[in-house]
């Protein structure tokens, strides 16, 4: 058995060995890029030290207060950025009406699912493919179109729908009308929408107000962030790709002699 066991051992030592030399060699590169990174490190942290020590707590505060600012906005732009795109709404109205939803008890989710089902009512219009929403907004008494003879958006309509649901004397009228506009969120929308125009427009001006409606060119800016760090992620990931390139064809002919070794001597293991 001792025989066997040396006769083992040599094999495993000798299949290191082999592998030996590359390995060595990757360790050494690897080496070099971490010491690198290390002087790169200490070299931004002592300039760190020497610049902002007297301030420190103040910075690390704001240090933070920023970084949750960044990811807020990153998330909140790209989010609103891609979903008026979706609903073929223009953001900025996307935003206004969102808020007024939220602030009437209803969702962001709700309003934009509402916007999108009347816009894509309103392309069945245009294609002369849906009768019931023409009909329906001649009984209220709405025109579809302005005043260059160009189809309404989704968002253009809505303050007059509001009006429309805020002169309905009962709720079943008011639901009638809210589900054939905007299926199922309808429902959950004629809170916001009762009180008409004059209340939809009272909350859009509040948002606007608050400074939280972001512009094209700031939804833009969100947009360019996102974009920039995805792009440095990828690269990070080629590194790791790289990086494997070069230990696998090392790593393999290592793993398949100690496979052959344990599989020709598998009952022997076994037994011990």
């Amino acid at each position: 058995m001792a025989e066997k066991k040396q006769e083992i051992k040599t094999v495993f030592s000798v299949i290191a060995d082999q592998a030996s030399k590359d390995l060595k060699q990757l360790r050494k590169n690897f080496k070099l890029t971490e010491v690198a990174l290390k002087d790169f490190a200490d070299n931004a942290t002592s300039l760190g030290a020497l610049t902002f020590a007297p301030l420190a707590g103040v910075m690390a505060s704001l240090g933070a207060t920023v970084a949750n600012s960044l990811s807020s906005f990153v998330e909140y732009g790209t989010g609103v950025a891609d979903l008026a795109s979706k609903i073929g709404a223009s953001a900025q109205d996307l935003q206004l009406f969102q808020y007024a939803a939220q602030m009437s008890g209803s969702s962001a989710e709700e309003i934009s699912g509402a916007i999108e089902i009347l816009g894509k009512n309103l392309g069945q219009v245009s294609a002369g493919k849906n009768k019931a929403i023409p009909e329906m907004f001649k009984e209220l008494g709405v025109s579809l179109y302005n005043v260059n003879g160009e189809l309404k958006t989704a968002t253009e309509l809505l303050p007059e729908v509001a009006n429309c649901i805020r002169s309905q004397d009962t709720a079943a009228q008011k639901a009638y009308i809210a589900n054939t506009l905007f299926g199922k969120s309808g429902q959950s929308l004629i809170q916001m929408l009762e009180g008409g125009s004059e209340a939809l427009n009272e909350l859009t001006e509040e948002a606007e107000n608050f400074g939280i409606v972001l512009s094209d060119d700031a939804l833009g800016v969100a947009g360019d962030y996102d974009d920039a760090l995805n792009r440095m992620q990828y690269s990070l990931r080629g590194v790791q790709y790289s990086i494997a390139n070069q230990v696998l064809p090392v790593l393999t002919p290592l793993v398949e002699s100690m496979t052959e070794c344990i599989a020709s001597n598998r009952e022997w293991i076994a037994s011990s």
